[in-house]
């Protein structure tokens, strides 16, 4: 048997698992919003929304927002999850401009890894089908002007599900193979 030839072949196998390593983790640095909606009764709706921490910050503060065209009468529905130590704040629609729901706490944070299920929002909806695709942004309560330069931003997906994604699968894949030729390479 070649040693050297295996310990090349070795030392590829963990150069390119390395690689794949550093390259998945390079875009979980944001904050994630999703949600899934439930009809009440007529135009009214129920939006049960998970929070997602994967910023380099801990989350204790952002705002959902909802376009007046299509909705009405927000109303946040408490729950444990977003206890005594959250402020929530709803603006409904005024004139025209969109809606929101800012939630605040000085105490208690969404932590870096953390997800949070369970932000309960109730509203009149008027389009077509599920409530349609709405914003969010996370702040820094440290900026002076915080809604200038927001730590993140992004829709939120109503009601999406969620697929592995493909830079996993192909780790997967490579996993595989690696395994496969270190069999091979051990039988010769």
């Amino acid at each position: 048997m070649n040693y050297g030839n295996l310990k090349m072949q070795i030392k590829k196998i963990i150069t390119t698992l390395t690689c794949f390593v550093m390259l998945s983790f390079q875009p979980a640095f944001a904050a994630l919003i999703s949600g899934t909606a439930t009809n009440i009764t007529g135009t009214t709706w129920e939006s049960r929304y998970t929070i997602t921490n994967n910023l380099l910050l801990d989350i204790n503060w952002f705002t959902l927002y909802f376009d007046a065209t299509q909705y009405a009468n927000l109303v946040y529905i408490p729950t444990a999850e977003f206890g005594p130590d959250w402020e929530i704040f709803t603006y409904d629609f005024d004139f025209g401009d969109d809606g929101y729901i800012d939630v605040y706490s000085n105490f208690t944070a969404i932590t870096v890894g953390q997800s949070v299920s369970n932000f309960v929002v109730q509203y009149s909806y008027f389009g077509i089908g599920l409530p349609s695709l709405q914003q969010f942004e996370v702040y820094d309560e440290q900026l002076k002007d915080p809604y200038s330069a927001p730590l993140a931003a992004g829709d939120i997906a109503i009601a999406a599900v969620p697929e592995p994604g493909s830079l996993y699968l192909f780790g997967l894949g490579l996993l595989a193979f690696a395994a496969y030729r270190i069999r091979q390479v051990r039988l010769n």
